[in-house]
């Protein structure tokens, strides 16, 4: 994994330089992404997508993207299992 693109980041491109404009010119380099390890609590996740105002974050292992959370998918998580 060397970045990653959102909605929002194609939002900041005039829709005429769309097919001027590479991913990499758009993207946030992992480097800067908050990120979640594997056997992070979701409480802590749900904490860092809330404070650095994102709505998903990637799952990385070993250096490795194996998946991705989603702010929407912890939310659903936490109100099925709050009754």
């Amino acid at each position: 994994m060397v970045g990653l693109v959102c909605l929002d980041d194609i939002r900041r491109v005039p829709k005429d330089q769309w097919d001027l404009v590479t991913t990499e010119q758009i993207m946030t380099p992992v480097e800067k992404l908050e990120v979640v390890r594997p056997g992070e609590e979701s409480v802590e996740a749900l904490n860092r997508l809330i404070a650095k105002d994102v709505r998903q974050l990637p799952v990385i292992q070993d250096g490795r993207l194996v998946g991705l959370l989603r702010r929407r998918d912890i939310l659903k998580w936490l109100q099925a299992h709050s009754a």
